[in-house]
């Protein structure tokens, strides 16, 4: 693994890592290592939105459906996610919010994916 990589790891490490002991208003630092970390993560995998969408469309329908149509849905996820994780990545000085709700693909599995504004400050 390169030095690259080995770093982008580190940051994304530190930015998802929570414990008992955050503070309830985080300052900038924190606020742009969690903006920073999860447009990496959500860029490198936002193709994991397909399985994620088939399983909660045939949850919700049926087998079949749920193959083809979240299979489809999960597509149009994941690049709406990698795109948005791409504009978090890229302003990620500012410290808003991440765009996708859950800011994470594995938070709230069960939960669909939503797009929130751009720029939104808490």
């Amino acid at each position: 693994m390169t030095a690259f990589f080995r770093g982008l790891m580190i940051i994304l490490l530190a930015a998802t890592a929570s414990g008992p002991g955050r503070a309830q208003n985080p300052d900038y630092g924190e606020m742009v290592g969690r903006k920073l970390g999860s447009g990496y993560t959500n860029m490198v995998l936002g193709l994991a939105e397909i399985p994620k969408n088939a399983i909660i469309t045939t949850n919700q329908t049926n087998a079949l459906f749920g193959v083809t149509g979240g299979i489809f849905k999960g597509i149009l996820h994941g690049v709406g996610r990698t795109l948005a994780g791409a504009v978090d990545l890229i302003t990620c000085p500012i410290p808003t919010e991440p765009i996708p709700k859950p800011a994470f693909v594995w938070e709230n599995f069960q939960t669909e994916t939503q797009y929130g504004p751009v720029l939104q400050t808490k």
